[in-house]
């Protein structure tokens, strides 16, 4: 659910409930709550994270890092904060509020603490890296995706012709702000693979070659897909 009906639903029953948390996120969802309702907005998604994140990782160094109108958490590995938005990729700080849009300036960030069985935060300085459009190595992600949605290469010498169809195009906005990172890498892979899932509804058979480019900041897609089969 996202847009006005899940801030209507949100509304409904936040207003049923007497134990809205007050403090940095305001006003938010318990947890129990989240997983009761399926519904949650950012401030609701990334304390649920960060939650997750402190039972796996105790020992981590966890923030919650705000831009306007939006929050998320953020967790540090191998001297890097990594952000865990609501969707793939998981990306650098910097990385991440270029792909936002927003300036690293009006970026806040609130370290986690836990205290017994809840959560403070208190402010804290992030020391910035600098964010650069990168020259994507797309031949790399293109080989995994082949990879990972079984995608053959077609036979030349077969005695099929395939008549192609349009191809599907997919903008990848701001996916040029990636770094050599092997998390970051993998996570785009696996971001683009569930753009295609949903662009398919997870039907890849018809898939016989996917490409690649990158257009200054940008990455765009394209999805060949097999028209008839035809004896040559």
């Amino acid at each position: 659910m996202t847009g006005g009906y899940l801030q209507t639903e949100y509304k409904k029953i936040k207003k049923r409930m007497s134990e809205y948390r007050f403090g940095y996120i305001k006003k938010s969802l318990p947890i129990k709550k989240i997983l009761e309702y399926h519904l949650s907005i950012c401030e609701d998604y990334a304390k649920f994270t960060s939650t997750l994140l402190l039972n796996i990782y105790p020992e981590s160094e966890l923030c919650f890092v705000r831009i306007p109108e939006h929050v998320a958490t953020a967790i540090k590995i191998n001297n890097k904060m990594y952000v865990l938005d609501q969707k793939l990729p998981v990306l650098t700080v910097e990385d991440w509020v270029q792909m936002r849009e927003v300036q690293l300036k009006k970026t806040k960030f609130y370290k986690i603490i836990k205290d017994g069985e809840s959560l403070k935060t208190k402010p804290t300085e992030y020391t910035e890296r600098t964010g650069q459009i990168n020259k994507i190595n797309t031949t790399k992600i293109v080989e995994e995706l082949k990879k990972k949605l079984k995608i053959k290469e077609v036979d030349k010498s077969s005695d099929l012709r395939i008549n192609p169809l349009k191809p599907i195009t997919i903008s990848l906005k701001n996916y040029a702000y990636l770094e050599e990172d092997e998390i970051t890498e993998f996570s785009v892979i696996e971001s683009i693979k569930n753009k295609i899932e949903d662009e398919l509804v997870g039907d890849f058979k018809e898939i016989f070659d996917l490409t690649l480019d990158q257009k200054d900041k940008d990455l765009v897609l394209k999805i060949q897909l097999v028209g008839e089969r035809n004896e040559a």
